[in-house]
């Protein structure tokens, strides 16, 4: 992302899956993550995934509770299986999803 005040490149590894085209990320920290403040700002940042780069663009879904991408992002990243229920971090935090640029 590009600093939403400083207007330097702000680079950051997070967790992520893909669903339906998409690239899905979330914010722990919700709007207090940097990264997220940078994303409010403008919405535009270079996503690399391995050696592959691309322009993307970002939506910040506030609202999604019962997506599917909690679930995926669980269960890769902390082991999460039905029938148990998700950790506080997979059910609070605010999705992200990453879209290339068309």
């Amino acid at each position: 992302t590009i600093g939403h005040l400083t207007g330097r490149t702000h680079r950051i590894e997070i967790w992520f899956v893909a669903h339906d085209g998409s690239v899905w990320v979330n914010a722990g920290a919700r709007e207090s993550s940097h990264w997220v403040q940078n994303l409010m700002a403008d919405r535009r940042l270079e996503l690399q995934i391995g050696s592959r780069r691309w322009s993307a663009v970002a939506t910040i879904h506030p609202d999604l509770a019962e997506h599917p991408a909690r679930r995926a992002l669980a269960a890769r990243y902390q082991g999460w299986e039905a029938p148990a229920p998700l950790s506080a971090w997979a059910t609070d935090g605010l999705l992200v999803q990453i879209e290339p640029e068309r």
